[in-house]
């Protein structure tokens, strides 16, 4: 179910992962997951047909995104037929966890981006500054 921790996503690029990253990493304890070929509604569509292009957006992330840990597996599903990709955010006590110039939090189900003085609060609250 997707929630406070878990972003299900039918398909997602780099954009899109690295924002994901930085909101999980500056939203609650202890991180979150983002499930890339599952809808949000449940249903499965897989990524094995788009691996290469998984690859890539993989590949990037590391300039998309502050590092945090974060880590992947693609998981078979039950059949076999096809991948998910599952992608573990943990959470940053120590940094704000940027995505290029920007900053995603995760809230309830939703990632917003912070403004400006809402990351600078945000960075007060880690003691980064």
């Amino acid at each position: 179910m997707e929630g406070q921790f878990t972003e299900r996503k039918r398909w997602a690029d780099g954009e899109e992962l690295a924002r994901q990253i930085s909101a999980f990493a500056n939203g609650q304890p202890p991180g979150g997951l983002v499930v890339v070929g599952a809808a949000p509604d449940g249903m499965i569509s897989g990524v094995r047909d788009r691996i290469a292009a998984i690859n890539a957006s993989l590949g990037e992330l590391n300039s998309r995104v502050d590092s945090c840990g974060w880590a992947y597996k693609f998981v078979p599903v039950r059949d076999g037929s096809d991948e998910l990709l599952f992608i573990f955010v943990p959470f940053s006590g120590q940094r704000v966890v940027m995505a290029g110039r920007k900053a995603f939090q995760r809230r309830g189900s939703s990632t917003v981006e912070l403004r400006d003085a809402e990351i600078q609060e945000l960075r007060y609250a880690k003691r980064e500054i």
